[in-house]
């Protein structure tokens, strides 16, 4: 937990402080209503350790929206998305969600299409600065770079910069960008880190060898 959390009052909702719900739900699904569900999200999110979500959270602490969840049908029965609230992704994209000026007038392609994973009924983005322009339901389902909004490098043009960088044509070098690391998954980033730490220990005289991970 961060060293200084702003208790959740401090976020409102129509001028009143937002208050926990007293029931502990799993994942926030079976909440009664829309309020408690944004309450007990930004209780969550105001003690993320991931400081982009922090920033986006404690920028404005007044709620522009309320989470509103689709409903889904699986095997003929309807459901609501669980949010799990595991990872910064997920994470900064509900609390930009809430909390954003909305400049879209409508919906991107990937919310109007039936199979979209986003768990918001409301397609919301902001400006290019955030999410490099997609909406916080393609931020949340990591299907960012596919929004109509979105307008960041797509994966085809990275690749293409990537195969035609002098530096690549010079050395035969492959070189960790930024943008090579966006598109990382975090089991490949952990492999990339393990196999440079690796590399490192026998490059240092001075440190006992490790045996390689595998």
């Amino acid at each position: 937990m961060p060293d200084s959390v702003l208790p959740l009052s401090s976020w409102k909702w129509q001028e009143k402080g937002l208050v926990a719900p007293d029931e502990s739900v799993d994942e926030g699904v079976d909440f009664g209503n829309p309020l408690e569900l944004t309450s007990w999200i930004v209780n969550q999110l105001r003690v993320s350790s991931f400081n982009d979500v922090r920033t986006i959270i404690e920028k404005h602490k007044t709620i522009t929206r309320l989470v509103q969840l689709k409903q889904l049908r699986e095997k003929g029965a309807v459901t609501q998305p669980k949010l799990h609230l595991d990872r910064q992704q997920k994470m900064s994209a509900l609390a930009a969600y809430m909390t954003i000026d909305k400049v879209n007038s409508g919906p991107c392609q990937q919310c109007l299409h039936r199979k979209s994973r986003g768990p918001c009924t409301e397609c919301v983005a902001g400006s290019n600065n955030l999410f490099n322009g997609a909406c916080t339901n393609c931020q949340f389902s990591s299907t960012a770079a596919g929004c109509s909004f979105y307008q960041g490098k797509r994966r085809k043009d990275k690749k293409r910069s990537h195969s035609t960088s002098d530096d690549d044509r010079s050395t035969g070098r492959f070189y960790l960008t930024p943008e090579v690391l966006e598109d990382l998954t975090t089991r490949e980033l952990e492999r990339w880190k393990n196999m440079i730490e690796d590399e490192l220990d026998l490059r240092n005289p001075s440190s006992a060898r490790k045996r390689p991970r595998s």
